[in-house]
């Protein structure tokens, strides 16, 4: 029976062009049978327990190796995060408690163990940290492999050049099917915020999520289509179909990267740096080519940890080294960018917002946790005494919240000795509200530098959340009224002479750099992966042609003109 070429629609994770055959890996769970122990036991189930610890390790070291030696090293630091999680005090002395009290065998306390972290993360609104949860999966499968048996049988075999299907993909997979050569990813559940996600960006495998397992069942080991720029799956691909999806793979190679600063066609410098989003040595060495740091991410540093965990003297040794790793480059630190959700009960009475979102978060949680804030603001300045720090505030509304911070971040500045101060301290706003857009003058006037994160100014704009499925289909990366936003605050910021960055996914995609350019937008922050295509494009990009594009995109008023404008 032939069948007629269908095309499937589900949420792009990781950009790419794939085609291959496609193989299912539908992971089985480790069956846990639970037992009783005697008290003379429990000392031999607590060194089983340890040695499966350390097995693990041993297994996430040599998957670290392997992909450090294929030059993946954004996937390599995820790898050192799981090794982390599985050093984690707090881990072993609940499981080892629960041995001792319940008398139950290890593989049935840990598994126990394992399942109130996950509801914990899954309490959570935030959908970074519900994405932990396949994290957490991932080590439990790891421990639970040198604890059974038959651990073995739940492996997953990947052909060559296969694209693979699983319900949910847990990150340690991801990395290892990148030595089977695998050439795409699909699942059902899983979003862009998953370490899995991250390792399939770092490694260019394109990766679609969203997609129900009962759509490609006539589909199994036929040859299919992957577009993870767009998030579609094309079944039953016409022979026309391949062939044009292969001159698009072709056109993707990558050139060699340009080295060093860039300019426009035109000679117009513009300068590209890096986010990052671990505060592991392996994740910044990915950024060779970029001119500096344009945003790191604080809050990373909490991840899986209490608040009262991050000391000063903890914070500032990380600090230190990335100063150090960096030495010769601008970095930009971002404050603690925390959702509400994840520290409810640090606020007055314990109580639960109905809407996080738009509650106590980002900058206004600083200030409602002004100690935390605080600490934070010294372990940065002690970090880089007599050198240039710039530190960025989220979330800012209007100028008195840019107000605030200064005047907390000078009063701790004025408190240090000269000696142990930053010799320039550079304090910024991050533009993401609408009212900040509207007041962006006047926030410029208080501001050493403006960042504007364009992911969630376009959610906030748009009313739309981009991890939700049922409506992300009306979040577009660039959508006309951001156009006209980004406009506004590249004009506000001019007029005040303050220097605008832009990060955010739009900033990564090489498809809208000549618009941003003809903006006005001279500064850009994205993934280090994506900086060798940015710089090729701006290269590529005559700056009056990028203003006569500015020009026509005032008539779109709806997001399919503004695509079909510029594509």
């Amino acid at each position: 029976m032939i069948q007629e070429e269908t095309i499937l629609k589900g949420m792009p994770v990781s950009d790419g062009i794939a085609i291959g055959v496609l193989s299912f890996c539908m992971r089985k769970e480790p069956e846990v049978v639970e037992s009783i122990i005697t008290t003379g036991e429990v000392e031999r189930e607590i060194t089983r327990f340890n040695d499966a610890i350390v097995s693990s390790k041993n297994d996430l070291h040599m998957l670290q190796m392997t992909l450090e030696e294929t030059g993946v090293d954004d996937a390599a630091s995820i790898i050192d995060t799981h090794i982390q999680m599985l050093d984690d005090p707090q881990l072993k002395k609940t499981v080892e408690g629960r041995i001792r009290g319940l008398l139950k065998n290890t593989e049935a306390a840990f598994r126990t163990v394992v399942k109130e972290y996950e509801a914990k993360f899954l309490a959570f609104e935030d959908e970074y940290f519900k994405q932990r949860v396949l994290d957490i999966k991932d080590l439990s499968k790891r421990v639970l492999h040198h604890l059974l048996p038959r651990a073995d049988d739940f492996e997953c075999v990947y052909p060559s050049g296969a694209l693979i299907y699983s319900d949910e993909l847990v990150p340690s997979e991801a990395a290892s099917a990148i030595g089977s050569d695998v050439h795409a990813f699909i699942s059902q559940h899983g979003g862009g915020t998953s370490h899995t996600a991250l390792i399939a960006r770092a490694c260019g495998i394109p990766f679609v999520s969203h997609i129900a397992p009962e759509a490609l069942s006539q589909a199994e080991g036929t040859t299919i289509i992957i577009d993870g720029k767009e998030g579609i799956l094309i079944l039953f691909p016409t022979e026309e179909t391949i062939q044009k999806y292969r001159r698009v793979q072709n056109g993707e190679l990558v050139s060699q990267p340009i080295e060093g600063p860039v300019c426009t066609r035109d000679g117009t410098p513009v300068s590209v740096m890096a986010n990052i989003t671990s505060c592991e040595p392996s994740d910044l060495s990915g950024c060779a080519i970029a001119d500096g740091v344009g945003l790191f991410r604080t809050e990373f540093l909490a991840l899986g940890q209490s608040l009262d965990a991050l000391s000063e003297e903890a914070q500032q040794e990380i600090y230190k080294q990335v100063n150090i790793d960096f030495a010769e480059t601008p970095i930009v630190f971002r404050v603690f960018d925390f959702g509400a959700e994840k520290y409810t009960p640090l606020l007055k009475g314990g109580e639960e917002e109905k809407n996080p979102a738009l509650g106590v978060r980002a900058i206004r949680f600083l200030f409602a946790q002004e100690a935390l804030f605080r600490t934070q603001l010294r372990a940065l300045m002690k970090a880089a005494p007599q050198k240039d720090l710039r530190i960025l505030f989220p979330l800012i509304a209007d100028p008195s919240d840019m107000v605030s911070a200064r005047k907390i971040a000078h009063e701790e500045y004025e408190l240090l000795p000269e000696s142990a101060r930053p010799a320039i301290l550079l304090l910024g706003a991050m533009i993401e509200l609408p009212s900040a857009v509207f007041l962006c003058e006047e926030i410029a006037k208080e501001s050493d530098f403006i960042s504007i994160g364009s992911n969630d100014l376009a959610q906030y704009t748009l009313g739309v959340d981009r991890s939700n499925r049922f409506v992300n289909m009306r979040y577009g990366a660039l959508h006309p009224s951001l156009v006209r936003s980004l406009e506004v605050i590249v004009k506000a910021a001019e007029r005040q002479n303050t220097p605008v960055s832009l990060c955010g996914e739009i900033a990564s995609d090489p498809k809208y750099i000549p618009l941003l350019l003809g903006l006005g937008v001279r500064d850009f922050s994205c993934s280090p992966r994506a900086i060798p295509k940015i710089k090729e494009q701006i290269a590529q990009t005559d700056l009056l042609d990028a203003k006569a594009l500015v020009t026509k995109t005032r008539g779109c008023a709806t997001f399919e003109e503004l695509e079909a404008l510029l594509f």
